[in-house]
């Protein structure tokens, strides 16, 4: 009995035993599995959003969001692949699902939150008010209340509650969209975080135009989201960022993509220099001259800007101006890299790159293909660098300095040397080894050639544009060139004094004939050099005046265009915009019609309310779009009483019974262009009468002949203007009392602004000290001859 109770008991032990090992050995893969770590590559979604993220020339992304997933990649030690989505809110929305895995340099966004984790920051965003720049001298942010606001949501910072709570707020798709309506005057302010309106800004030459104002309204850390299904990586990441922050490579990357604000213009504007002749020379004692330092210092002293000169390093000048070491280069080549680094004028000079090789080398070299098997030293600080690795086909050997590259030519380590022209000549000339090197005549390529300034300083790169044109055609510019950029003739100063050694040492006979001989042909060469120099002038004037008569034609071209654009956004919004309006007032009317006997005081108060902004709205539009038309048409010219006129003026400026309007006049008849005439008059006094806060009021309309100019004076005993509000009343949309106190679109004064300076007037404003406000404007009369030419014409 116990034999039989003890064979099932083990058989069922044995059978227990067999599928726990069979069980085990089927999961030991599995576990073995799931201990490995993740090592596909990690997938990181972009779109397109200039300054983080964007398609470069081959189609790769590039942008800070980029470029730091890649370093952090490199770093770390693991593979990234990019995947691109169609917007912003597709890439966001991957990433909160794990389509996407990682995006460096995002803020800690809460529909990711649940599903991510957030590395250390990397980089720290302001949330800044931007306005026009002409508000930015007076701004007082404890002031800005009642005012339009745009924002584009969902970006950080896009519900600011200071903000939100005290102005009215319009969303907007885009920076370009917000751009516009800020420079058009539909919103007063734009709420963004620095990062990426600073980029879009400055890309867009707006940078000088958009300009922060008052103090940072809140802060944005940005971290490295990394998805949940990645989270083994998230301690590598933050090792990684923290070398990218101890060795300067992170800071370089937010300097570069404009992730962290610019400081302002500096009183002392600080030029980076180092020897670069005949660009940059550097005496003994420190003094910086050449061709680049005294275009700068003259362009300086026109702008009225202080400069500082500081010697800097080959791998400064390389990185380029930056915020906390310096703000200018004097000159530097223009490239793709740089502009992304730096800022850059308009360019200033076009310079040849030459090739260069040895006297009995030059024969069938023409251009860099034939260059095909040698090495060929570049200086890294040269765009000749660029344009070598580029092109292809040779050896690239790089140096660090022109010193370096000109030595390894001269020791045979390379075969020949690409670089400025006038740079290795006029080394060549100081150094004395000009008769060692042969410049090949045809320029293999142009570089333009500009002053390179930091992040943050659109207003002095605008100044400097604006007066580059009139100063390249100067006699002060063609002066600076001549000195440092003109060829040396053949007879320098070396070769002279080898010249006497040999002709001391031949004797008395030999030294006569050879001091004829040396003076004919120096007579000869002097006057041939003098040929050259004159026909090169020429033909440089010619060709800079072209350059110039080009870019006025394409600045001309650019405001027609924009000019065309805003007539034609004035037009819609004066008249598409309607519709809507319209279909608003007869709603209201009808309910007024049908429901009117029913309505309480609420009611009653909100229909007016409804027909008031209407109404002040349809007068916005009809003013916009006059604002638009100013200088559009040729108004006919009429003789025209002066009487007569300013009968006109009182009638339509519907002058109420309680108030006097006298008139002083003389007795004239005067040839003019009769309608903006009026309608500048009859703004003046329309605005004397509504803006009155007595019941009773003077309106004074006082014409007198000044020379070929009618002079008129508007007063009124009203309020009074104060000083610190006569330059913002002739702003678009300016009011300064809110619309819900005084019925207005703000547009009336910049209308008669807009007018007198598209007739050739002028007006100015005597007011602030106790009530009353005169306006004394000129307009100009048209003469007989004027009259008789327009009629032909």
């Amino acid at each position: 009995m116990k034999l039989r109770a003890f064979v099932p008991r083990a058989y069922q032990i044995g059978a227990l035993a067999s599928y726990v090992i069979a069980l085990c050995l089927v999961s030991l893969p599995a576990l073995a599995q799931s201990g490995q770590p993740d090592r596909s590559p990690v997938i990181v979604g972009w779109t397109e959003a200039p300054g983080f993220s964007s398609a470069a020339r081959d189609g790769a992304p590039t942008g800070f969001f980029a470029e730091l997933a890649r370093l952090v990649a490199d770093d770390a030690g693991f593979a990234i692949e990019f995947r691109r989505f169609d917007t912003v809110a597709e890439v966001i929305q991957a990433q909160a699902t794990g389509e996407s895995q990682m995006i460096a340099g995002l803020a800690r966004l809460p529909v990711i939150e649940s599903t991510n984790h957030f590395s250390d920051p990397v980089a720290t965003s302001r949330v800044r008010l931007y306005v026009r720049a002409e508000e930015r001298v007076e701004f007082d942010l404890s002031q800005f209340r009642g005012r339009r606001v745009g924002t584009i949501p969902p970006t950080a910072g896009s519900d600011t509650p200071f903000i939100a709570d005290q102005n009215e707020i319009i969303a907007y798709e885009g920076y370009a969209h917000a751009h516009m309506a800020l420079l058009t005057g539909l919103v007063d302010g734009i709420v963004s975080v620095d990062a990426p309106n600073g980029y879009m800004l400055r890309h867009a030459r707006l940078d000088h135009r958009v300009v922060p104002a008052g103090p940072d309204l809140g802060a944005v850390p940005r971290f490295v989201a990394l998805h949940d299904s990645r989270a083994d990586l998230l301690a590598a990441i933050n090792a990684s960022i923290g070398t990218l922050e101890s060795d300067g490579r992170l800071d370089d990357l937010r300097r570069r993509w404009s992730i962290e604000q610019a400081p302002p213009v500096p009183d002392v504007l600080s030029v980076g220099v180092m020897p670069f002749p005949p660009y940059v020379v550097i005496a003994e004692d420190g003094t910086a001259s050449g061709y680049s330092i005294e275009v700068l210092k003259s362009l300086a002293d026109l702008a009225g800007y202080q400069l500082r000169f500081e010697r800097i390093s080959s791998a400064e000048w390389k990185s380029g101006p930056q915020a906390g070491s310096f703000d200018l280069l004097p000159q530097a080549s223009m490239n793709e890299d740089r502009r992304t680094r730096m800022d850059f004028t308009t360019p200033i000079d076009a310079s040849p790159l030459s090739i260069f090789v040895r006297p009995g080398d030059a024969d069938g070299i023409t251009d860099l293909d034939d260059l095909a098997g040698m090495r060929v030293g570049v200086s890294v600080l040269n765009v000749s660098n660029e344009i070598a690795r580029r092109h292809g086909g040779f050896d690239v050997v790089p140096y660090a300095t022109i010193n370096d590259l000109i030595q390894g030519f001269l020791s045979g380590e390379v075969d020949a040397l690409l670089h400025l022209r006038a740079a290795v000549l006029e080394k060549a000339e100081i150094d004395g080894f000009d008769h060692l090197i042969a410049a090949i005549e045809r320029p293999f390529a142009t570089a333009d050639r500009a002053i390179a300034l930091r992040q943050g300083l659109g207003e002095v790169r605008e100044r400097f544009n604006a007066l580059l044109p009139g100063f390249l055609v100067s006699e002060q510019y063609q002066q600076i060139r001549q000195r440092w950029l003109s060829e040396k003739p053949f007879w320098t100063p070396f070769r002279i004094r080898v010249l006497a050694v040999c002709v001391s040492s031949v004797g008395g006979a030999l030294a006569i004939f050879a001091s004829v001989e040396w003076r004919r042909r120096r007579i000869g060469e002097a006057e041939a050099l003098r040929q050259k120099v004159a026909y090169e002038q020429e033909v440089l004037h010619r060709q800079e005046m072209n350059l110039v008569l080009a870019q006025l034609e394409t600045k001309n071209l650019e405001l027609e265009r924009s000019n065309a654009d805003l007539e034609r956004f004035a037009y819609v919004a004066s008249h598409d915009l309607k519709s809507p309006l319209r279909t608003i007032a007869n709603a209201a009317r009808w309910l007024e019609e049908d429901l009117g006997d029913h309505f309480d005081d609420d009611t009653r108060e909100s229909m007016d309310m409804i027909t008031s902004r209407v109404n002040r709205m349809d007068r916005f539009l009809d003013d916009l779009l006059r604002h638009a038309q100013i200088g559009r048409t040729n108004e006919p010219t009429d003789v025209v009483p002066l009487s007569e006129l300013v009968a006109d003026v009182g009638l339509f400026a519907s002058c109420p019974e309680n108030f006097d309007f006298l008139v002083e006049l003389p007795d004239e008849e005067i040839l003019i262009q009769r309608m903006p005439l009026q309608q500048v008059l009859i703004n003046l006094v329309a605005n004397a009468i509504k803006h009155h806060d007595l019941d009773r009021g003077v309106v004074t309309l006082r014409v007198t002949m000044e020379g070929g100019d009618l002079k008129f004076c508007v007063i009124d005993d009203g309020p009074g203007i104060a000083t610190q509000f006569h330059d913002k009343i002739w702003h678009m949309f300016s009011t300064l009392r809110t619309r819900d106190q005084l019925e207005g679109s703000g547009m009336g004064l910049a209308i008669v602004r807009k007018i007198l300076d598209t007739h050739g007037g002028s007006i100015t404003l005597i007011s602030g000290n106790g009530r009353g406000s005169t306006f004394i404007l000129t307009w100009p009369l048209v003469s007989e001859a004027h009259q008789t030419f327009s009629r032909v014409a």
